[in-house]
């Protein structure tokens, strides 16, 4: 069965346009948290996880380079 994705297409244009205006990448651990404090509401997992594929594909998710050298380090 199909989930229903109910992000409005303003609503994740909104976030993106956010996310770009700032440090132009987000960590996809944060995803949920930020979008929450931003929209006013929570993503469901399948929402999170549409959300997240959204910015993938649009170059937006990166890790935190900070957690990345610690566990290199």
């Amino acid at each position: 069965m199909a989930t229903v994705n109910t992000v409005s297409q303003a609503d994740y244009n909104n976030f993106a346009e956010n996310i770009e205006s700032g440090f132009g990448w987000i960590d996809p651990n944060d995803i949920a948290r930020q979008w929450a404090g931003l929209n006013n509401y929570e993503l469901t997992s399948s929402e999170l996880a549409y959300v997240t594929r959204c910015l993938e594909a649009n170059g937006l998710i990166r890790e935190d380079a900070d957690e990345i050298d610690e566990e290199e380090g």
